[in-house]
């Protein structure tokens, strides 16, 4: 795995609660920003390490979305998680 993501529209103020099994970081992305991030061209994303699970990130505005996950360093391997909504 090089990444996993999850998309969905949010509302602004909607919390999503994400549990992870490892360090990871998590990004929250539009979708320019995600064309971007799988190009690996420079992005703007909100939140980033995981250091404790669950990591809740607060939706800045109302829209499509991105939940980016992927392991410290880059390396590949199996992640299990899972993302919760909380409005």
């Amino acid at each position: 795995m090089k990444y996993s993501y999850k998309e969905g529209n949010f509302k602004k103020g909607d919390i999503l609660s994400i549990a992870v099994d490892r360090k990871v970081n998590i990004y929250l992305m539009d979708n320019i920003n995600f064309s971007k991030y799988k190009n690996n061209n420079s992005c703007e994303y909100y939140n980033s390490k995981a250091c404790s699970s669950p990591y809740n990130i607060t939706v800045p505005s109302t829209g499509h979305w991105y939940i980016v996950i992927d392991l410290v360093g880059g390396g590949a391997g199996i992640l299990n998680y899972s993302i919760n909504v909380f409005k």
